[in-house]
C-alpha cells in the first residue's frame, strides 16, 4: 500500500510515503504484477473527502493534461533524470496541502481506478484501514 515516492507515479523525492489503493481486486492484481518484487494483495476500505479525480476529461481539460500524458513512462524519464508529468501534479496536489488522494485510470488494467494517497494530509473523517475478516491485521490511517 505504501511506495517510497521516489520511485512512484505520482510522487517524488519531496513527499512523504503514498498509499496506492485500487478500487478493486483485479486492478490491484495487475497493478501489482508489474513490479518486480514480491507483493501481498490486502483488502482496504475507507474513506476520502478531498480527491483530485483525474478520470473526469473535464478535470483534465481544466488541468491541461491528458491521461496520455499522465500515463507515460515514469520510469524511463527517471532513469535518464527527468520526472514525469504525473509526478510533477502529485507534488503540485500534495503542496497544496488540501487535496488527500489522486484519483487516476489505470494504465495496465483498462477501466480500472487507482488512488494515490497521502495520508498525512487526511482530514477529519478520512481513513483507510486494512479490512481483514479473522482480525489479525489491524492498520488504519490515520
Amino acid at each position: 500500500m505504501g511506495c517510497n515516492t521516489k520511485t512512484c507515479r505520482m510522487g517524488d523525492e519531496h513527499d512523504k510515503i503514498l498509499a496506492y489503493v485500487a478500487a478493486d481486486a483485479k486492478t490491484a492484481q495487475a497493478e501489482a504484477e508489474r513490479i518486480p518484487a514480491p507483493y501481498v494483495h490486502v483488502p482496504v476500505r475507507g474513506a476520502l473527502q478531498n480527491i483530485l479525480d483525474l478520470t473526469r476529461t473535464d478535470v483534465l481539460g481544466r488541468l491541461g493534461t491528458s491521461e496520455n500524458e499522465l500515463g507515460g513512462d515514469w520510469r524511463s524519464l527517471n532513469a535518464r533524470g527527468g520526472e514525469a508529468a504525473s509526478q510533477r501534479l502529485g507534488h503540485a496536489a500534495y503542496r497544496a496541502q488540501r487535496i488527500e488522494a489522486i484519483a487516476y485510470r489505470s494504465t495496465v488494467w483498462s477501466g480500472g481506478v487507482c488512488f494515490a494517497v497521502f495520508p498525512e494530509r487526511l482530514v477529519s473523517g478520512s481513513w483507510l484501514e486494512v479490512e481483514d475478516p479473522d482480525g489479525f491485521l489491524r492498520e488504519r490511517i490515520p
